[in-house]
């Protein structure tokens, strides 16, 4: 038992640092286009010691969620190519409805993670970084994401409001896998890099790049390890008194 958590750890901390690093990298050649970001920060009460209620006071950050939603879990800056692996289990096979093909017992399937997240079809101008693609919905969200009005087309449907979570699963949006053995960890996962971020934008100021570091392709795209970046601890701190 404790050699698989040792090895949980080792993944998701790996994980989660990769994910920081792509995080900065998308933002870091321009911070103008973050300002409604760090300002809700204090707003909410994250400032010194303990922030007593941490999974409530991230549901209001909606423009702080967009812009990491779209650097890391829902778009530009994928961890892998590739994901959701399988291998073929029917004895017949498993055959597609509509293409007419068979995938043979025994057969490996995996889905095109980085194309579907950079589909010109799915999202407008796929390629570019846009903090707050998603933030404009999300803010006129109502009744929870409810589902009494389904989209009709692939591109109404990933961004339709009830899709814009960054935990949420779909055939459009496959950070943290789909189906019945989606990451379970996903939700720890995006707590702790909405706290990350919001911890160094608070607390640190990080000099503009020239252009975007842009990451290695080794099998799954790796972070920039050898971008160099200046940064510095905020001599005062956008803190709130009292928190």
């Amino acid at each position: 038992m404790a050699l698989f958590e040792l090895l949980g750890a080792v993944a998701w901390v790996r994980v989660a640092g990769y994910s920081v690093l792509l995080l900065v990298a998308c933002f870091i050649v321009d911070f103008a286009m973050l300002p409604p970001c760090p300002e809700q920060i204090p707003l909410f009460g994250f400032g010194r010691g303990v922030w007593a209620h941490v999974r409530n006071s991230l549901a209001y950050f909606t423009s702080h969620k967009a812009w990491v939603e779209e650097g890391y879990a829902k778009r530009i800056s994928n961890f892998a190519d590739t994901l959701i692996e399988r291998v073929v289990v029917a004895p017949r096979g498993l055959r597609h409805p509509d293409f007419a093909w068979t995938l043979p017992p025994g057969a490996f399937v995996t889905v095109n993670l980085e194309g579907t997240h950079h589909d010109d079809d799915l999202y407008a101008n796929a390629r570019a970084y846009d903090p707050l693609r998603f933030a404009p919905m999300r803010e006129g969200e109502s009744g929870g994401g409810r589902r009494d009005e389904l989209p009709r087309t692939k591109k109404e449907e990933a961004t339709a409001p009830r899709a814009l979570g960054m935990v949420t699963t779909s055939d459009c949006h496959l950070a943290f896998g789909h189906g019945r053995h989606a990451c379970p960890g996903r939700f720890f996962v995006a707590h702790e890099l909405k706290l990350i971020m919001a911890h160094l934008l608070l607390n640190y100021d990080i000099k503009s790049l020239p252009q975007r570091p842009q990451p290695r392709w080794i099998a799954p795209p790796m972070p920039p390890l050898g971008a160099r970046i200046e940064i510095r601890r905020k001599t005062r701190p956008e803190l709130v008194a009292g928190t």
